[in-house]
C-alpha cells in the first residue's frame, strides 16, 4: 500500500500509522480530504515508487483540466442573452416593446444611458439609474408626471430603482432627484420622456345647444406611428415654417373618419339630416374640437411650436391652437366642406364655406363677425380653439384685414406667409 502523504510503499504492518513518515492512516480519512496540493504533488513524484495508482490519479488529474478547459472556452465564445433584470444601454431610439400594438419609447437621460429602464415579467416598467451614477448618492426622490393631464406621483427612497406599476397609454417625464446623507438640497438632478404608445381610447363630452354629447373613438398606435414619423415631414414643416407643407397635416381617412361618422350620427339624431355647407353642422363640430383642453407644444411635443396631425391631438387629449385647427379643417373635409387653414399673424385658425351667417349670431365679448373672400367665394372663420367657445364665422377683435388684403395684428402690418390656405 502506499502512504497518502508521504507516497511511500510499504506492506501491511498491522498499525495504523505510516511507518515512514508517522501520519495517522485512519480508514475514515479520505485521500481528497486530507491532501494539500503540495502533497498530491509528492504522491505523483516519478522519483518514488507507486507506477500504477500515479499513473491512474496522472490520467484523471488530466480529465478534470481538459473539462475545466472545456467548460472556460464555451462559455467565452456562446454570445451572452442580456437578462430581463438587465437590459442593454439605452440609446437615443431606445424602445420597449410593450406587444404588437403597444410600445414605448425613451428620450432624454435615457438617450445617455444615466437612466434605463425595461419592462419586467409581471408587466411594470422598472426604470434605474445607471450604478455608476447611483453609487455617489444615498437618497432619492422619484417623480413621475403625466404630462397630458400634469398630475404626478413621487416617492424617496434609498434606492436607484422604482417600478412604474400598470403603465398606460400617454406621455410621462420621469425626473430622480440625488442626495447626499441628509441634505435638503439635492446635488443633482436627472430627467427623461416615456411616451407609450398603443391603441388608445378617446371619450370626448362636451355641451352643444343645452344638451350633452359624447363621442367615444379609438386612435390606434399604426396611426401614432405613422404621424410621428419624421421622415414623413420636414422639421420645418412640423415648426410651421414651410408654408408648402401647411395642408399636408389635413388627413380625412382612419380615427377622422370615424369621428366624423359618429358625430353626424349624433347632429341627425337631434337635428334632423344636413346638407354639406350648412351652417348648424359646422357650428356643432366646432363644439366638439373646441372641447378638447388648450396645451402648449412645450408641454405635449417639448418644443416651442410644433403642427400635429389630427391623430396626435386626439392622443394627447389636447392641442394649441393649430392643432384644433388642423382637427376641425380634417372633419369638416371628411364631412365634404370646402374649408382650410386661415394663418394669422400669432395664430392659425380653419376657414369654411356654409350656406349663411344666422341673423341671430352674437360674437361673445373680444370677437366679431368673421368672413375672408376668396376667389369669389366667401369663407368664414371658426376660431376651434376652447378659449372662449366662439361660435362659427366669429373671429378676435385683435385682426384686421387691410384693402390690399394684409393682415393687421393689434392695428401693425403683417406681411408674409399669412392668409387663406384651401
Amino acid at each position: 500500500m502506499f502512504c497518502p502523504y508521504c507516497g511511500r510503499e510499504f506492506g501491511s504492518t498491522g498499525s495504523r500509522f505510516c511507518p515512514f513518515c508517522g501520519q495517522d492512516l485512519a480508514p475514515t480519512v479520505t485521500l481528497t480530504e486530507r491532501l494539500s496540493w503540495i502533497q498530491m504533488f509528492r504522491v505523483l513524484s516519478p522519483s518514488e515508487g507507486g507506477t500504477k495508482y500515479r499513473a491512474v490519479i496522472v490520467g484523471g488529474f488530466a480529465i478534470i483540466i481538459a473539462m475545466i478547459i472545456a467548460i472556460v472556452f464555451i462559455y467565452a465564445t456562446s454570445p451572452v442573452s442580456p437578462s430581463a433584470e438587465e437590459p442593454e444601454i439605452p440609446t437615443s431610439d431606445l424602445v420597449i416593446i410593450i406587444d404588437e400594438n403597444s410600445q414605448i419609447t425613451l428620450d432624454g437621460d435615457f438617450s445617455t444611458g444615466t437612466l434605463c429602464a425595461y419592462q419586467d415579467s409581471s408587466g411594470n416598467i422598472v426604470i434605474y439609474l445607471d450604478k455608476k451614477v447611483a453609487d455617489g448618492y444615498d437618497r432619492f426622490m422619484w417623480i413621475l408626471r403625466d404630462d397630458q393631464k400634469n398630475a404626478y406621483n413621487s416617492i424617496t427612497k434609498d434606492s436607484a430603482e422604482i417600478s412604474w406599476l400598470e403603465p398606460r397609454v400617454g406621455q410621462f417625464t420621469i425626473v430622480v432627484y440625488c442626495y447626499v446623507g441628509d441634505e435638503e438640497v439635492p446635488a443633482d438632478s436627472f430627467s427623461g420622456t416615456l411616451t407609450y404608445r398603443g391603441d388608445k381610447k378617446v371619450n370626448n363630452q362636451w355641451e352643444y345647444d343645452g344638451r350633452t354629447f359624447t363621442v367615444n373613438s379609438t386612435v390606434t398606435m399604426q396611426d401614432i406611428v405613422k404621424y410621428t414619423d419624421p421622415s414623413i415631414v420636414s422639421d420645418a414643416a412640423r415648426a410651421g415654417k414651410d408654408p408648402n407643407a401647411f395642408l399636408s397635416f389635413i388627413v380625412t381617412d382612419g380615427t377622422v373618419a370615424d369621428i366624423q361618422e359618429k358625430l353626424a350620427t349624433q347632429y341627425e339624431r337631434y337635428y334632423g339630416s344636413f346638407k354639406v355647407g350648412s351652417y348648424g353642422y359646422a357650428d356643432f363640430v366646432l363644439s366638439f374640437v373646441q372641447s378638447i383642453p388648450f396645451a402648449y407644444d412645450t408641454m405635449n411635443y417639448y418644443q416651442s411650436d410644433y403642427w400635429a396631425y389630427p391623430a396626435e391631438i386626439l392622443f394627447n387629449g389636447c392641442g394649441d391652437e393649430e392643432d384644433h385647427a388642423i382637427l376641425y379643417t380634417s372633419l369638416m373635409r371628411a364631412a365634404g366642406y370646402d374649408c382650410g387653414l386661415l394663418v394669422l399673424p400669432g395664430s392659425t385658425i380653419s376657414a369654411i364655406s356654409v350656406d349663411g351667417i344666422p341673423e341671430s349670431l352674437d360674437p361673445p365679448l373680444g370677437y366679431k363677425i368673421g368672413f375672408k373672400a376668396y376667389s369669389g367665394k366667401i369663407y368664414v372663420t371658426a376660431d376651434a380653439n376652447s378659449y372662449n367657445n366662439a361660435p362659427l364665422a366669429t373671429m378676435r377683435t385683435c385682426y384686421e384685414m387691410d384693402s390690399q388684403g394684409n393682415f393687421l395684428y393689434y392695428g401693425d402690418l403683417y406681411k408674409g406667409d399669412y392668409g387663406l390656405y384651401l
